[in-house]
């Protein structure tokens, strides 16, 4: 059996910088409850922001794809646009839309 993975991949938008500010905290509280520090940055490398649009790409195991659901909801919930999606090779596996 093949080790397959999961790649994240969209963008969201926020209201202003504050708020993409907000919604990375809270990320990174939801990674510090599930993962070591040293792991954090392998998960925080799949942002990029500029402004208050911030970048979601990053490929990460199968086995982390229920923690990866729980990051990128609660990265949605306060963006006011965008969409990130979750695939496994070219089969989409679910949506993240903003305000999720």
């Amino acid at each position: 059996m093949t080790n397959e993975s999961i790649e994240l991949r969209g963008t969201y938008l926020y209201a202003n910088p504050d708020a993409l500010d907000r919604a990375l905290a809270a990320a990174r509280s939801r990674l510090d409850a599930e993962l070591d520090g040293d792991r954090e940055v392998d998960w925080m490398r799949c942002f990029m922001r500029q402004g208050s649009r911030l970048w979601v790409h990053g490929q990460l195991p199968d086995q982390a794809i229920t923690l990866a659901v729980g990051v990128v909801t609660v990265l949605a919930n306060e963006a006011v646009e965008g969409l990130v999606v979750a695939r496994r090779g070219e089969q989409a596996l679910d949506y993240f839309p903003c305000g999720a």
